[in-house]
């Protein structure tokens, strides 16, 4: 996963081509919340489940039902027992999202973990290169 740039307005020199950050993939509301971050750190982008206690915590890439499955995604990084943004409805791209280390999900399987939830799992559809156009006459 790329990190996410900083998307300050700095004055009018030149600083290269413009590839925005893909987070989104879709159209939907998108709803926010907070939530506190259990013993463990997370980082932005991750995608979120609940421990015993509440507190969230990253996704185990297999539980999908009760208390450890996925319901967001963090917005921010969130330092461990420590409130901060999550994302709890949206259209995002998977490959923005932090999944885990050892991610051996398909996109499918990524898709259904959010099922009965506001977050859909999509990918950004298009061109694999530049489009020509033919010359208007």
């Amino acid at each position: 996963m790329t990190a996410y740039p900083a998307m300050l307005a700095s004055g009018i020199t030149l600083e290269g081509t413009f590839s925005p950050y893909e987070l989104f993939a879709g159209e939907a509301n998108i709803i926010t919340g907070q939530g506190t971050a259990g013993t463990v750190a997370i980082p932005q982008f991750q995608v979120c489940s609940r421990d015993a206690t509440f507190n969230l915590i990253p996704w185990d890439g297999v539980t999908v039902s009760g208390p450890g499955k996925p319901f967001c995604i963090a917005g921010q990084p969130i330092p461990a027992g420590s409130q901060g943004p999550v994302f709890l409805g949206g259209v995002f791209n998977y490959l923005a999202l932090v999944w885990g280390a050892a991610d051996p999900l398909t996109l499918a399987a990524k898709k259904a973990a959010f099922d009965g939830t506001n977050i859909v799992i999509g990918k950004i559809l298009g061109v694999g290169g530049p489009i020509t156009y033919a010359p208007i006459p």
